[in-house]
């Protein structure tokens, strides 16, 4: 088989291998394979105590909350018409405090606790708690985490 090598700076190089399509790297990468980013992926924070609406910006990351107040905290999730995350997009919220949050589905969209068949409208994330939402279909999305009833 044949190898090519390209120097991409000092020291870094990266080598495609043509007999099993696979690529092999010493050096950092970003870009997009179908769509998807790739590359070492972090879960950069967001971090609000105030109620909202998700917006594609939150995809990837982590939502932070350290609402004390004696109010709940309610995020919710949109329709697709509205906000369009690819099916896949992933959001933790995590829950630093002894208040507690609401995931609450926006009209037209189909939220299912992990582990339970039936569609809930909302979802209750107690104090320091961690959930993370999945989309897995147009308009349906999956929480899973402790501390989310």
């Amino acid at each position: 088989h044949r190898d090519l090598h390209l120097s991409i700076r000092r020291q870094r190089q990266m080598c495609i291998r043509d007999s099993s399509n696979t690529v092999t790297f010493n050096a950092n990468i970003a870009g997009n394979t179908a769509g998807f980013a790739i590359g070492y992926r972090d879960v950069p924070q967001n971090f609000t105590n105030t109620s909202f609406t998700l917006a594609l910006t939150d995809a990837g990351k982590h939502i932070l909350t350290q609402n004390t107040g004696s109010s709940t905290q309610t995020i919710t999730i949109a329709n697709n018409t509205s906000v369009a995350f690819q099916t896949g997009a992933a959001i933790t919220i995590v829950v630093q405090s002894t208040g507690t949050v609401a995931v609450a589905n926006g009209a037209g969209v189909t939220m299912y606790l992990a582990g339970n068949s039936t569609a809930k409208s909302t979802v209750t994330l107690n104090s320091y708690s961690m959930a993370t939402l999945l989309k897995i279909g147009t308009d349906t999305w999956m929480v899973s985490g402790t501390g989310a009833t």
